[in-house]
């Protein structure tokens, strides 16, 4: 039995020898090798196995640095140019005079340019259909925060939850219609479930149709049709009502709310006044509240993307930061869609309570064309305003 043994691991230690003294082809010794241990029948089974699983594995090249070993590389960079930009600003406060700020931006510049890096590698290294699932869904945003958390939730296997919240508050532009219906279409075939939270509360506190809630829930549905006449696929899409919601579900809505309100400044709250179009000195103390309870949505609904206009990224940035502050490891990723311009001149986005800056969606094609004809659209770039040409130059 033993010298059988040892006329198995002969024939291996021959099999990676000979290749070294012979220019013999190792796939022949392999079947030589192979056939001879076939056909002794007093090598014992076990010893043939051992020695058939040493042939069957053929030796292999070196493999390449794989992905994973540079993106730990990159991140170790990363990492480490964090932490110097981090020690000079907190070296810039306490002596402004230890670094220069062209200093800090040319660290800050480092930085970027090692994050590009790494989302280029991280997109080389995707599945091709995450991949084409994650550009679909990046196509929506004209900002992401952040597009490696955006990559993380594409492979996620049981999808995502995006939300949007809209005020009940007139007629629908085609902005809100037709634009909207587009991104949502977008978002759900990438893989998303996208929640319309219906801010019905949220419009009575923002005075809109003169503070009758009864009128801003038949606007609520007559926007919903809207949507569903546009071609909005429904079958991943929820409408939920916030006054229904918040008066089922009050405890939890309101708690969060609350650890929100307790953890943020009146002061940082006034930079979001932006999200209802008012004015930080004109604000009433419910619309002090709204910030806070737009920002409560987003976690009580456990949204991982908070899918909404320009227009609305303060308040969703004030999100991420309550994540920091409250030690909440998954942020929710904020891909914001562009704003489409106003048709008149200096108008960033459509305006509801102005009837010719917007085309909505029931305007009749002579009314269409009226508005186009009418539209701010200067055939060459105009100088700009004074005031913005010596803010440009200072």
């Amino acid at each position: 039995m033993r010298g059988a043994f040892r006329v198995a691991w002969a024939a291996c230690a021959w099999v990676a020898l000979l290749p070294a003294f012979f220019p013999v082809s190792v796939d022949s010794i392999r079947r030589g090798a192979g056939h001879a241990l076939r056909n002794h029948g007093d090598i014992p089974l076990r010893a043939r196995n051992n020695v058939s699983i040493v042939l069957r594995n053929k030796p292999q090249p070196p493999k390449p640095l794989h992905n994973c070993t540079k993106m730990e590389a990159l991140q170790a960079q990363v990492d480490a140019q964090g932490s110097k930009i981090r020690a000079m600003k907190e070296a810039m406060k306490a002596d402004a005079a230890s670094h220069s700020k062209e200093d800090l931006d040319k660290e800050i510049k480092e930085l970027t340019a090692l994050k590009e890096k790494m989302q280029a590698l991280e997109l080389e290294a995707l599945d091709p259909e995450i991949k084409a699932r994650f550009e679909l869904l990046r196509s929506v945003g004209e900002e992401c925060v952040t597009e490696a958390e955006l990559r993380a939730l594409c492979k996620r296997p049981g999808g995502f939850v995006l939300y949007d919240g809209f005020e009940p508050s007139g007629r629908m532009h085609i902005a809100q219609g037709v634009f909207k219906a587009m991104n949502v279409n977008k978002c759900t075939k990438a893989g998303g479930t996208f929640i319309f939270w219906v801010a019905d509360w949220f419009a009575l506190m923002n005075d809109k149709m003169g503070g009758d809630l009864d009128k801003i829930k038949v606007v609520g549905k007559y926007l919903v049709e809207v949507w569903k006449a546009t071609g909005m696929d429904m079958s991943r899409v929820k409408f939920v009502w916030s006054s229904d919601e918040i008066t089922n579900r009050a405890e939890p809505y309101w708690m969060q709310a609350l650890d929100i309100a307790r953890r943020t400044t009146i002061a940082r709250v006034k930079k979001c006044c932006q999200i209802m179009g008012r004015l930080e000195n004109k604000l009433t103390a419910a619309q002090i509240l709204y910030p806070l309870m737009q920002c409560t949505d987003i976690f009580f609904l456990k949204a991982d993307v908070c899918q909404l206009g320009v227009d609305q990224r303060k308040v969703n940035m004030l999100a991420r930061e309550y994540c920091e502050s409250a030690g909440i490891k998954n942020k929710p990723v904020i891909l914001s869609h562009h704003m489409l311009y106003g048709l008149k001149k200096g108008q960033e986005k459509m305006s509801k309570s102005d009837p010719d800056s917007a085309i909505f969606m029931e305007d009749t094609p002579e009314d269409v064309a009226r508005k186009m004809h009418n539209a701010y659209c200067p055939r060459q770039a105009e100088a700009a305003e004074p005031a913005a040409a010596a803010a440009a130059a200072a």
